[in-house]
Parts: C-alpha cells; structure tokens; sequence
C-alpha cells in the first residue's frame, strides 16, 4: 500500500470533516467542468499536469466526498462488487449456471475490458455511487487507489489489477455461497 494515496485518502476524510467549503468542492469535481476546483488540493498528492493520473485522485476525492461514513472501509473494490447486490432476486442468479447473467459479473467484464485510466475512471463512476448507495462506508479507498495508479503502468501492471479484481470478486461470492451452510450447521448444533 502506498503511503501517498493512504495520506491522500486520510486528508479528504478528515478535510471533508472539518471544512464544508472543501467537501462542496471536491463532491462538484466529479463534473469536468469544476473539477478545477480542487487542482489546488491534489498538488501535494499528484503531478496534476498528467490527465491519467489527475482523473484518478479525482476519482477518488470525489467518491470519498461523497461517502456518508467518515472513515475509510476495509473491502477491496473486487470484494465488494458482488455485495452490493444483496437483494433476493440477484441472490438467486450467483448458482454457478446463472452466474454471467448477475448484474455484478456483467459490470466486472465491462472493467476488464478497459484499456486505459480515463476508460477505467468513467467506467467505475457509477459503479462507486453503487457500492457508496448499498455498502456504504465499506470500500477501501487506499487500495483502490493504488489499483487506478498501478493500472496506468502497462500491459503487465493492468492485467494484475484486473487479475487481483476477478480472484477477489469471484471468492466473495464463493465466501457468501458458503455463508448459509455454515450458519445452518451452527444453528443445528444449538438445538
């Protein structure tokens, strides 16, 4: 984990605390049109000369700014992808046959086809407002921080994100499939 994106994670929690003039400004920075707003902010973190890397702290800023919770969560972005449809409907389609038509797989496969940080950020726009609406105060910033940076490094460096992405996906739906069993069996012991 990169001590850079923990710091900047840690300063918009605490900023968006403590100064409403600043959580204004970094939630109005998902709009390209304001984002300018908040260069000055991202000075210390980033080279903000760079698109590619501005996008990402912004991305970033602005998602957390958004976020009720006031602490980072600890969740990897991979994990929690599949939780944020806990509803009985979709809890239906995560049987091994149904599982590439669940709306969370469908979502994963469009962001391992991106080939590039600017895609990836535009991408993962409305799905952050997703986990943020149904898992809030969850997602581990920090990590997903240092996956957007990683993933502008090539070939090598984007399929690790993307790689990292699908194991942690695919073992939180084997975790929650085995979940039930394993809550069964306890309360049968009770009895």
């Amino acid at each position: 984990m990169s001590e850079r994106a923990k710091a900047f994670v840690e300063y918009v929690f605490r900023r968006k605390k403590d100064d409403a003039s600043f959580r204004s400004r970094m939630r109005n920075a998902g709009s390209s049109i304001r984002e300018t707003a908040v260069w000055g902010d991202l000075v210390s973190f980033c080279d903000i000369e760079y698109e590619d890397i501005r996008s990402v702290y912004l991305l970033i800023g602005n998602s957390i700014a958004l976020e009720e919770k006031e602490i980072n969560g600890t969740y990897s972005f991979g994990k929690l992808l599949p939780l944020a449809w806990g509803d009985e409907k979709n809890e239906k389609l995560l049987d091994e046959q149904k599982l590439e038509r669940h709306p969370a797989t469908v979502r994963l496969r469009r962001l391992l086809v991106c080939r590039d940080v600017s895609e990836l950020c535009r991408v993962l726009r409305p799905y952050l407002r997703l986990i943020r609406t149904r898992r809030p105060g969850e997602l581990d910033y920090v990590k997903l921080l240092d996956d957007l940076i990683q993933f502008q490094f090539g070939d090598d460096c984007r399929d690790a994100v993307k790689a990292r992405w699908v194991k942690d996906f695919y073992r939180s739906i084997q975790d929650r499939a085995r979940k039930p069993d394993f809550e069964k069996e306890e309360g049968e012991g009770d009895e």
